[in-house]
């Protein structure tokens, strides 16, 4: 190797340890380095853009409690579970999602009980399989969701084994 390549290589290897690449710096850095460590940031920064995204939902989701349930509804006026979902997801940025609770089930990927987390949709199935309420999972045993004539968005326990999950927020 000439001098002056020599010295590059050793410059961008020090440059790099100074960013926190981690590359000794009598070492030439890496591009697969340079590739791992940049997925790795890209990964955590996805992750906290999702962990954050998630906290905008609760925030929006409790902001509501209280709103009475209206059929069809879709705004603070009222809300029915599929207008609740859509409307607090549409608030943290996603949109797209279709209107009722058994599309909505079809439109995001599946995830098993084990995977889901707080911020996931939980979906309730009558006997026959059909999907006939969404809310939001809230952790453990809980949901949010707008659920019924006469009630109001709330904070509440599941109630069925009959579920499934869905994930809109990666």
């Amino acid at each position: 190797m000439k001098p002056l390549l020599r010295r590059s290589a050793r410059s961008v290897a020090a440059l790099a340890v100074v960013v926190g690449l981690g590359v000794a710096s009598s070492a030439p850095v890496q591009a697969r380095d340079v590739e791992r460590n940049s997925e790795r940031a890209s990964r955590a920064s996805a992750s906290q853009q999702a962990q954050a995204k998630t906290t905008r939902l609760f925030a929006v989701a409790k902001s509501l409690r209280g709103t009475p349930y209206r059929f069809g509804g879709t705004t603070p006026r009222g809300f029915d579970c599929s207008g609740y979902v859509t409307y607090v997801l549409e608030r943290v940025g996603v949109t797209g999602l279709p209107r009722n609770s058994a599309a909505i089930r079809r439109a995001v990927p599946t995830i098993s009980r084990k995977e889901a987390r707080p911020g996931d949709l939980i979906f309730f199935h009558s006997s026959s399989g059909h999907v006939h309420h969404v809310g939001f999972y809230a952790g453990g045993s809980m949901l949010w969701d707008a659920p019924s004539r006469g009630k109001r968005v709330s904070l509440r326990p599941i109630w069925s084994s009959r579920v499934s999950f869905g994930r809109v927020i990666r």
